[in-house]
Protein backbone atom coordinates (compact mmCIF):
# COMPACT_ATOMS: atom_id res chain seq x y z
CA UNK A 1 0.00 0.00 0.00
CA UNK A 2 1.47 3.46 -0.74
CA UNK A 3 1.75 6.71 1.61
CA UNK A 4 -1.04 8.51 -0.76
CA UNK A 5 -3.51 5.57 0.31
CA UNK A 6 -2.19 5.21 3.91
CA UNK A 7 -2.70 9.01 4.03
CA UNK A 8 -6.36 8.73 2.87
CA UNK A 9 -7.28 5.81 5.24
CA UNK A 10 -5.66 7.75 8.47
CA UNK A 11 -8.03 10.60 7.31
CA UNK A 12 -11.31 8.36 6.91
CA UNK A 13 -10.80 6.54 10.14
CA UNK A 14 -9.90 10.34 11.55
CA UNK A 15 -13.48 11.66 10.09
CA UNK A 16 -15.20 9.06 11.54
CA UNK A 17 -14.08 8.79 14.91
CA UNK A 18 -14.97 13.05 14.81
CA UNK A 19 -18.33 11.92 13.48
CA UNK A 20 -18.82 9.67 16.79
CA UNK A 21 -17.41 11.68 18.76
CA UNK A 22 -20.31 14.38 17.67
CA UNK A 23 -23.36 12.53 17.89
CA UNK A 24 -22.21 11.08 21.52
CA UNK A 25 -21.81 14.76 22.31
CA UNK A 26 -25.50 15.91 20.85
CA UNK A 27 -26.69 12.19 22.35
CA UNK A 28 -25.16 13.41 25.83
CA UNK A 29 -27.06 16.97 25.39
CA UNK A 30 -30.21 16.33 24.91
CA UNK A 31 -30.37 12.37 25.79
CA UNK A 32 -32.19 9.09 23.53
CA UNK A 33 -35.60 9.66 25.29
CA UNK A 34 -38.90 10.38 23.34
CA UNK A 35 -42.07 11.38 24.08
CA UNK A 36 -45.58 10.15 22.83
CA UNK A 37 -46.06 11.70 19.26
CA UNK A 38 -49.55 13.01 20.83
CA UNK A 39 -46.63 15.61 23.00
CA UNK A 40 -44.70 16.45 20.22
CA UNK A 41 -46.41 19.31 19.53
CA UNK A 42 -46.26 20.76 23.18
CA UNK A 43 -42.73 19.65 23.10
CA UNK A 44 -42.40 21.55 19.97
CA UNK A 45 -44.33 24.64 21.28
CA UNK A 46 -42.11 24.68 24.54
CA UNK A 47 -38.67 24.77 23.04
CA UNK A 48 -40.34 27.37 21.30
CA UNK A 49 -41.05 29.34 24.79
CA UNK A 50 -37.30 28.47 25.77
CA UNK A 51 -37.75 25.56 27.10
CA UNK A 52 -34.99 22.88 27.29
CA UNK A 53 -35.69 19.32 25.65
CA UNK A 54 -34.29 17.94 28.95
CA UNK A 55 -36.56 19.84 31.49
CA UNK A 56 -39.18 18.67 29.13
CA UNK A 57 -38.30 15.22 29.10
CA UNK A 58 -37.93 15.34 32.77
CA UNK A 59 -41.02 16.50 33.79
CA UNK A 60 -42.99 13.81 31.40
CA UNK A 61 -40.39 11.11 33.01
CA UNK A 62 -41.42 11.84 36.62
CA UNK A 63 -42.95 9.05 38.50
CA UNK A 64 -46.01 11.20 39.55
CA UNK A 65 -47.19 11.79 36.08
CA UNK A 66 -50.20 9.61 35.52
CA UNK A 67 -52.80 9.41 33.49
CA UNK A 68 -56.67 9.32 34.73
CA UNK A 69 -58.72 6.97 33.06
CA UNK A 70 -62.03 8.38 34.30
CA UNK A 71 -61.33 11.97 32.78
CA UNK A 72 -63.47 11.04 29.59
CA UNK A 73 -66.45 9.58 31.65
CA UNK A 74 -66.57 12.58 34.11
CA UNK A 75 -68.88 15.07 33.74
CA UNK A 76 -69.78 18.44 35.57
CA UNK A 77 -72.98 18.17 37.61
CA UNK A 78 -75.35 20.59 36.34
CA UNK A 79 -76.14 22.37 39.44
CA UNK A 80 -79.21 24.43 40.54
CA UNK A 81 -78.08 27.25 42.41
CA UNK A 82 -81.70 27.92 43.81
CA UNK A 83 -82.66 24.76 45.01
CA UNK A 84 -82.84 24.49 49.00
CA UNK A 85 -80.12 21.84 48.52
CA UNK A 86 -77.64 24.16 47.30
CA UNK A 87 -78.60 26.58 49.60
CA UNK A 88 -77.02 29.39 48.01
CA UNK A 89 -79.60 31.60 49.61
CA UNK A 90 -80.35 30.18 53.23
CA UNK A 91 -79.28 32.54 56.40
CA UNK A 92 -76.32 30.35 57.04
CA UNK A 93 -74.47 31.12 53.89
CA UNK A 94 -75.71 34.59 53.39
CA UNK A 95 -74.02 35.01 57.03
CA UNK A 96 -70.93 33.60 55.93
CA UNK A 97 -70.75 36.07 52.79
CA UNK A 98 -71.29 38.71 55.17
CA UNK A 99 -68.69 37.38 57.58
CA UNK A 100 -66.19 36.85 54.34
CA UNK A 101 -66.71 40.31 53.10
CA UNK A 102 -65.91 42.32 56.57
CA UNK A 103 -62.97 40.36 57.43
CA UNK A 104 -61.36 41.06 53.99
CA UNK A 105 -63.00 44.31 54.23
CA UNK A 106 -59.56 46.47 53.42
CA UNK A 107 -58.71 44.02 50.80
CA UNK A 108 -61.88 44.51 49.17
CA UNK A 109 -61.94 48.04 49.23
CA UNK A 110 -58.98 48.48 47.36
CA UNK A 111 -60.14 46.09 44.99
CA UNK A 112 -63.19 47.88 44.19
CA UNK A 113 -60.77 51.29 44.28
CA UNK A 114 -58.53 49.98 41.83
CA UNK A 115 -60.82 47.82 39.52
CA UNK A 116 -64.23 49.64 40.05
CA UNK A 117 -65.84 46.00 40.43
CA UNK A 118 -68.40 46.06 43.15
CA UNK A 119 -66.65 43.88 46.51
CA UNK A 120 -70.02 42.04 47.04
CA UNK A 121 -69.59 40.66 43.33
CA UNK A 122 -66.49 39.11 44.13
CA UNK A 123 -67.41 37.70 47.06
CA UNK A 124 -70.17 36.12 45.30
CA UNK A 125 -67.98 34.34 42.89
CA UNK A 126 -65.73 32.95 45.54
CA UNK A 127 -68.89 31.44 47.02
CA UNK A 128 -69.95 30.18 44.52
CA UNK A 129 -66.52 29.06 42.65
CA UNK A 130 -65.38 26.91 45.84
CA UNK A 131 -67.29 28.17 48.97
CA UNK A 132 -64.39 30.61 50.02
CA UNK A 133 -62.06 27.81 49.35
CA UNK A 134 -63.70 24.84 51.11
CA UNK A 135 -63.61 23.03 47.63
CA UNK A 136 -60.82 23.81 45.39
CA UNK A 137 -60.03 20.01 43.87
CA UNK A 138 -57.67 17.82 44.57
CA UNK A 139 -55.87 16.72 41.39
CA UNK A 140 -52.58 17.64 40.27
CA UNK A 141 -53.23 19.65 37.02
CA UNK A 142 -50.23 18.29 34.83
CA UNK A 143 -51.97 14.64 35.23
CA UNK A 144 -55.46 16.07 33.92
CA UNK A 145 -54.27 17.57 31.05
CA UNK A 146 -51.98 15.11 30.08
CA UNK A 147 -55.18 12.36 30.61
CA UNK A 148 -57.13 14.35 28.51
CA UNK A 149 -54.47 14.74 25.59
CA UNK A 150 -53.56 11.02 25.82
CA UNK A 151 -56.87 9.78 25.90
CA UNK A 152 -58.12 12.04 23.05
CA UNK A 153 -60.36 14.02 25.46
CA UNK A 154 -60.76 17.86 24.43
CA UNK A 155 -57.37 17.19 23.36
CA UNK A 156 -56.63 20.56 21.44
CA UNK A 157 -57.68 22.21 25.03
CA UNK A 158 -55.61 20.39 26.95
CA UNK A 159 -52.62 21.40 24.92
CA UNK A 160 -53.00 24.88 25.47
CA UNK A 161 -53.80 24.46 29.37
CA UNK A 162 -50.68 22.01 29.54
CA UNK A 163 -48.13 24.55 27.75
CA UNK A 164 -49.68 27.29 29.93
CA UNK A 165 -49.26 25.13 32.95
CA UNK A 166 -45.19 24.71 32.10
CA UNK A 167 -45.10 28.61 31.74
CA UNK A 168 -46.82 29.42 35.06
CA UNK A 169 -44.92 26.98 37.01
CA UNK A 170 -41.86 28.40 35.45
CA UNK A 171 -43.06 32.02 35.71
CA UNK A 172 -43.72 31.36 39.65
CA UNK A 173 -40.43 28.92 39.88
CA UNK A 174 -42.93 26.19 41.35
CA UNK A 175 -42.68 22.33 41.11
CA UNK A 176 -45.18 21.78 37.94
CA UNK A 177 -46.97 19.37 40.04
CA UNK A 178 -47.42 21.86 42.81
CA UNK A 179 -50.57 23.19 41.33
CA UNK A 180 -53.79 20.89 41.55
CA UNK A 181 -57.90 21.73 40.87
CA UNK A 182 -60.92 20.20 39.56
CA UNK A 183 -60.95 17.37 36.82
CA UNK A 184 -61.57 20.28 34.35
CA UNK A 185 -58.18 21.70 35.05
CA UNK A 186 -59.79 24.60 37.15
CA UNK A 187 -57.57 25.97 40.19
CA UNK A 188 -57.66 28.38 43.22
CA UNK A 189 -60.25 29.99 45.13
CA UNK A 190 -61.55 31.60 41.89
CA UNK A 191 -60.96 28.28 39.84
CA UNK A 192 -59.39 29.99 36.85
CA UNK A 193 -57.42 27.57 34.00
CA UNK A 194 -53.49 28.32 33.73
CA UNK A 195 -54.31 30.04 30.57
CA UNK A 196 -56.40 32.46 32.64
CA UNK A 197 -54.08 33.00 35.18
CA UNK A 198 -51.43 34.23 32.85
CA UNK A 199 -53.72 36.72 31.50
CA UNK A 200 -55.70 37.52 33.93
CA UNK A 201 -54.01 36.76 37.57
CA UNK A 202 -52.94 39.39 39.84
CA UNK A 203 -49.87 39.22 42.15
CA UNK A 204 -51.51 41.37 44.40
CA UNK A 205 -49.53 40.00 47.49
CA UNK A 206 -46.77 41.08 45.97
CA UNK A 207 -44.45 38.09 46.92
CA UNK A 208 -43.69 37.37 43.50
CA UNK A 209 -46.55 34.54 42.40
CA UNK A 210 -49.57 33.91 40.58
CA UNK A 211 -50.84 32.38 43.53
CA UNK A 212 -54.73 31.74 43.57
CA UNK A 213 -54.81 29.88 46.74
CA UNK A 214 -53.74 33.06 47.74
CA UNK A 215 -56.93 35.07 49.19
CA UNK A 216 -55.24 39.10 47.94
CA UNK A 217 -54.33 37.36 44.50
CA UNK A 218 -57.71 35.58 43.95
CA UNK A 219 -59.82 38.74 44.64
CA UNK A 220 -57.73 40.88 42.36
CA UNK A 221 -58.11 37.99 39.75
CA UNK A 222 -61.30 38.11 39.73
CA UNK A 223 -61.63 41.70 39.36
CA UNK A 224 -59.44 41.61 36.80
CA UNK A 225 -61.29 39.41 34.62
CA UNK A 226 -64.60 41.03 35.08
CA UNK A 227 -63.17 44.69 34.72
CA UNK A 228 -60.91 43.51 31.21
CA UNK A 229 -64.55 41.20 30.29
CA UNK A 230 -66.35 45.01 30.05
CA UNK A 231 -67.87 45.40 33.51
CA UNK A 232 -69.88 48.48 34.31
CA UNK A 233 -71.25 49.68 37.97
CA UNK A 234 -73.71 51.25 36.63
CA UNK A 235 -74.27 48.91 33.53
CA UNK A 236 -76.35 45.73 34.03
CA UNK A 237 -75.96 44.33 30.56
CA UNK A 238 -72.50 45.07 30.59
CA UNK A 239 -72.30 43.44 34.17
CA UNK A 240 -74.37 40.50 32.73
CA UNK A 241 -71.95 39.80 29.82
CA UNK A 242 -68.62 39.91 32.12
CA UNK A 243 -70.17 37.38 34.23
CA UNK A 244 -71.24 34.98 31.87
CA UNK A 245 -67.40 35.56 30.31
CA UNK A 246 -66.63 33.91 33.47
CA UNK A 247 -69.03 30.95 33.49
CA UNK A 248 -71.08 30.06 30.57
CA UNK A 249 -74.70 29.75 32.54
CA UNK A 250 -77.61 32.37 32.95
CA UNK A 251 -78.25 30.74 36.26
CA UNK A 252 -74.73 31.21 37.24
CA UNK A 253 -74.86 34.77 36.30
CA UNK A 254 -78.20 35.50 38.25
CA UNK A 255 -77.53 33.51 41.71
CA UNK A 256 -74.31 35.77 41.67
CA UNK A 257 -75.94 38.59 41.14
CA UNK A 258 -78.76 38.23 43.50
CA UNK A 259 -76.36 36.66 46.18
CA UNK A 260 -74.53 39.81 45.92
CA UNK A 261 -77.04 41.70 46.99
CA UNK A 262 -77.99 40.36 50.05
CA UNK A 263 -74.40 41.29 51.14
Amino acid sequence: MNEQKKERITMIIELLLMLLWFIAFVVSLFGTETVPPKLNNVVVQLEKQGFSRQEILKVFADPRLTIYDDIPHLKAKKVDYFSKAYALFSPSSIARGREFLEANKAILERVEKEYRVRKEIIVAILRLETNFGNFLGTRPLINTFYSMLMLNFHSDFAEKELINLFLLARQNREDIFHFHGSFMGAFGLCQFLPSSCLQYGVDADGDGKLNLNSLEDAIFSVARYLRSHGWSNSDFYRQYEAIYAYNHDSLYVLAVIIYSNFL
